[in-house]
């Protein structure tokens, strides 16, 4: 059985943290899920960190993490 919503969305925080970008498509391989429910994931996520999606002309979508630092924002 595959991760809860929960902790799919932590682990998907630190994926995007650690590597900064990854298609949708990638996301879903990675933890096992369609690309909707990374795409619902993503929606809800985005409410909270800094995350920046594109979507391709053909469907295909991908989201980075932005890092803020202190510093960055003076």
């Amino acid at each position: 059985m595959g991760l809860d919503s929960d902790a799919r969305r932590r682990g998907l925080i630190e994926y995007l943290s650690l590597n900064g970008y990854a298609t949708m498509r990638q996301l879903a391989g990675e933890f096992d899920v369609s690309i909707n429910t990374i795409q619902r994931d993503i929606t809800y996520l985005a409410r909270y960190y800094p995350l920046e999606t594109a979507y391709g002309r053909y469907g295909g979508g991908a989201v980075s993490y932005t890092h803020l630092r202190a510093h960055e924002t003076d």
